[in-house]
C-alpha cells in the first residue's frame, strides 16, 4: 500500500534489508474487570524481526511471557508484520500499566510506543470518592481540598474564582504555591486573602462529567501588640504599682 512504500527506506534485496519501523499503535485502551484487552505492535521490516514483549509498571519495567491470562499472536503480508498481545480476565491490577514491544533483526532494534491499560472500576460511571468541602482557615497557614474519584477519569484538574471576581481560571500549578497530590486533593501553601474564592474540582471521560464546588475563606491573622512610643514598651502594672508607692510614701 502507499502508506508501507512511504515508510520504506530501502528496497528488499539479496543486499540490503529493513530495520524494523513502526507504523501504528494505540496509546491507551479502557476496559471494565474480566474484560479482555489486547495491544497490537506492527511494523515493517526485512528480515522478518523477532519481537519480545514488556510491561511497565510502578517505574519498574518487566518482560511479558505467555501463561493463562497472556497470548501472543503474529501475522504477516510481504515484509509488513502484526503482533498482538491479549491479556484476559483483566483485574483492578491491570490498571495503568504501559505495554510495548521490541522488534529485532540483524539490522537492529526498535521499541514501539507505550500502550497504557485503563480498567474501569466494575464498569462504574465516573463519580466523587471524596469531595471538598468548604473551609475557613488563616493567613499564613496551609489549606488541604480533597478530591477523589472512583476511578481514573481521561481529563481531571481544579478550576479557581476569587471571591471578587466571575471568573474561572484553570490553576497554575507552582510547587511553592499549588500541589495536586497524587490521590487528588490540592494543597495551597502560604493562604492570604487573595486565596478566597471558589474551588472546583472537576473529571470528564466519554462516561461522565463531573464536578464540585468549595469555598475557601482566609482570613487575616490576629496582630500582634507592637511597642509604644517609637519602639519603647513598658509595663502598666509596675508603673502604676510605682506610683502608687510613691504615694505611699508621701502620706
Amino acid at each position: 500500500s502507499s502508506g508501507i512504500n512511504a515508510e520504506w527506506p530501502l528496497r528488499p534485496g539479496a543486499d540490503s534489508g529493513v530495520k524494523p519501523v513502526q507504523f501504528s499503535s494505540r496509546r491507551s485502551t479502557s476496559v471494565g474487570p474480566g474484560s479482555s484487552v489486547e495491544v497490537e505492535c506492527s511494523a515493517i521490516a526485512d528480515p522478518a524481526p523477532t519481537v519480545e514483549w514488556y510491561k511497565e509498571s510502578g517505574g519498574r519495567v518487566e518482560e511479558v511471557v505467555e501463561d493463562d491470562r497472556t497470548r501472543f499472536s503474529a501475522q504477516s503480508a510481504g515484509h509488513r508484520y502484526n503482533y498482538s498481545l491479549t491479556l484476559d480476565n483483566v483485574t483492578l491490577e491491570d490498571h495503568n500499566v504501559k505495554y510495548f514491544c521490541t522488534l529485532t533483526n540483524k539490522l537492529g532494534s526498535t521499541n514501539s510506543p507505550k500502550t497504557t491499560v485503563y480498567v474501569n472500576r466494575l464498569n462504574e460511571h465516573l463519580s466523587f470518592d471524596r469531595m471538598p468541602r468548604n473551609q475557613t482557615v488563616t493567613s499564613g497557614d496551609t489549606a488541604t481540598l480533597s478530591c477523589a474519584f472512583n476511578r481514573k477519569p481521561e481529563h481531571s484538574g481544579w478550576v479557581f474564582s476569587a471571591t471578587t471576581s466571575t471568573d474561572c481560571v484553570q490553576l497554575k500549578i507552582t510547587p511553592k504555591k499549588y500541589t495536586i497530590l497524587e490521590t487528588g486533593d490540592l494543597v495551597i501553601a502560604s493562604l492570604d486573602r487573595n486565596d478566597s474564592g471558589k474551588y472546583t474540582c472537576y473529571g470528564w471521560d466519554e462516561d461522565n462529567n463531573i464536578y464540585k464546588h468549595a469555598y475557601l475563606s482566609v482570613n487575616c491573622s490576629d496582630p500582634t501588640s507592637g511597642p509604644i512610643n517609637g519602639g519603647e514598651s513598658y509595663d502598666l502594672t509596675i508603673i502604676i504599682l510605682a506610683i502608687v508607692v510613691v504615694v505611699a510614701i508621701v502620706i
